[in-house]
């Protein structure tokens, strides 16, 4: 029906499949695609493969394609109905015949939180979509854990709060905090909160930066 209703002709970068249970956030996935929607290369079919699993894969709860891999799709289909597709999924059967209409494919291991691949619970807020969420309560229940997560996180960010797993002065551990083990909101698991830091060794430290002090100090 897609193919056929010639919409993706008109002014369309990418083209999304979602299953009704992936909790899906758009305005996210812009953030993925970004780095392929511009110049020469849009000229390229491309799609992304979301789940690294015995090598790359695409899972089908969420498929990414631009619009040159679609129009390519449907310029070309017999070359992908004539493949063995027999016992196939769809998204198997979407990535290999992408791969026989020579697509590039693009990895984005956090694309997707999918409890059967690259698996991420819903407070992480760099994934596009979260899967498998069967119900209406379960799926909104992860679209509010996830959106509670973004006003959290914004809110951590303007305190330039963090976590340090490693001081080089117990006394002072917020200024002296050893290289790589500063994790901030969003980028680990012992940066998404004080508790959670405190559960990150003994000598963790939760931090902030004191704008009247000018200098970062225990939260």
């Amino acid at each position: 029906i897609l193919l056929s209703s010639k919409i993706m002709e008109g002014d369309i970068d990418w083209i999304i499949k979602a299953d009704p249970d992936a909790v899906f956030f758009p305005e996210r996935l812009r953030k993925h695609v970004k780095p392929f929607s511009w110049g020469k290369q849009t000229k390229t079919p491309m799609y992304f493969k979301n789940c690294n699993y015995k090598g790359p894969k695409l899972y089908g709860a969420l498929e990414v394609f631009n619009q040159a891999a679609m129009l390519k799709l449907n310029k070309h289909m017999a070359w992908c109905t004539g493949l063995p597709w027999g016992g196939w999924g769809e998204d198997e059967f979407i990535d290999k015949c992408m791969i026989r209409l020579s697509a590039k494919a693009l990895q984005d291991y956090k694309l997707v939180g999918d409890h059967r691949c690259m698996s991420a619970e819903c407070e992480a807020t760099d994934r596009a979509s979260f899967h498998d969420y069967k119900s209406p309560e379960l799926y909104q229940n992860c679209w509010n854990r996830s959106k509670n997560s973004e006003k959290y996180i914004k809110k951590m960010a303007q305190g330039h709060f963090f976590c340090c797993t490693s001081p080089g002065n117990h006394a002072d551990p917020c200024n002296t905090c050893n290289p790589g083990a500063s994790t901030k909101p969003n980028q680990g698991w012992c940066g998404s909160s004080k508790r959670q830091c405190k559960g990150c060794g003994g000598g963790s430290e939760w931090c902030k930066f004191d704008k009247k002090k000018k200098k970062n100090v225990a939260a």
